[in-house]
C-alpha cells in the first residue's frame, strides 16, 4: 500500500456477549482480506469491541460487509447489555479516508 493508492480505513462497533470466540469470528472474517487486517479493542464496561481495518476501499468494504454478517449470525441483541445502547449487531461502521482518498468518495462505500 504504497504510492498513489487510494487507502481507506474502517471502524466498526459491534456488542459481545463476553464470548471470546464471537469477538475472534467477527476478526477473522475481516482477516479474510488480505490488505485489510483487523486489530480489535474490546471494552469492558460497554460489552463493545472496536475492530479497526486498513487497506483499499474494496477490500475494506468487503471486511466491513463480512464482519456485519458474521455479527448478525452469531450476536443475539436480546441478551447484550452494557453501558452504551445497542442498534444492532454491527451498529456504527464509519469509513476513514487515508490516503489518496478524498472525503467525497467515502460516502460511495457506504452505499454499495
Amino acid at each position: 500500500m504504497l504510492g498513489g493508492e487510494k487507502i481507506v480505513e474502517c471502524v466498526p462497533n459491534s456488542p459481545r456477549a463476553g464470548v471470546p470466540t464471537m469477538v475472534e469470528a467477527i476478526a477473522a472474517a475481516v482477516r479474510e482480506r488480505k490488505d485489510a487486517p483487523a486489530r480489535r479493542s474490546p471494552g469492558d464496561s460497554t460489552k463493545r469491541t472496536v475492530y479497526t481495518f486498513v487497506g483499499r476501499p474494496e477490500s475494506v468494504l468487503e471486511g466491513a460487509l463480512a464482519a456485519a454478517r458474521v455479527a448478525f449470525k452469531l450476536i443475539d441483541m436480546t441478551k447484550q447489555k452494557g453501558e452504551h445502547p445497542r442498534l444492532g449487531a454491527l451498529d456504527v461502521c464509519p469509513f476513514i479516508p487515508v490516503a489518496t482518498l478524498p472525503w467525497r468518495n467515502v460516502p460511495e462505500l457506504s452505499r454499495r
